[in-house]
């Protein structure tokens, strides 16, 4: 498992990529999560493009920092890709009738903008 944060202008992109499982190291996604609100980017892109499977614990890393993204206002946060396993996992929590997903990173990046008013997949 590996996280990586890069930004563009006002916009961080968090790329998850692995396995994330039960044995998922919540220390390393809290230190993560902190990086992420440290910077304070006032979009958030979260990239599961390369994530094989993943774990409650993710879904809570991935509540977190939306949550904490979404008291800056409307639009600022999506998440984007993620295999037939993963999107599985996103609508039996129901997360993807909650947080905004485009179907790849340029999508999402075009919605963050504000160039693009298709805003769901998997619904």
């Amino acid at each position: 498992m590996l996280i990586e944060i890069e930004s563009q202008n006002e916009i961080c992109i968090v790329r998850l990529k692995g396995r994330f499982v039960m044995r998922t190291d919540p220390e390393y996604l809290g230190s993560q999560a902190n990086d992420i609100k440290i910077r304070n980017c006032s979009k958030l892109l979260i990239d599961l493009g390369e994530v094989s499977s993943i774990c409650s614990t993710v879904i809570g890393f991935i509540v977190d920092l939306y949550t904490s993204t979404a008291k800056k206002g409307e639009d600022r946060f999506t998440l984007t890709g993620g295999n037939t396993r993963v999107q599985e996992v996103l609508r039996i929590t129901r997360l993807n009738t909650v947080i905004p997903m485009a179907a790849n990173t340029a999508a999402g990046l075009a919605a963050l903008r504000g160039e693009s008013t298709s805003r769901s997949i998997g619904s």
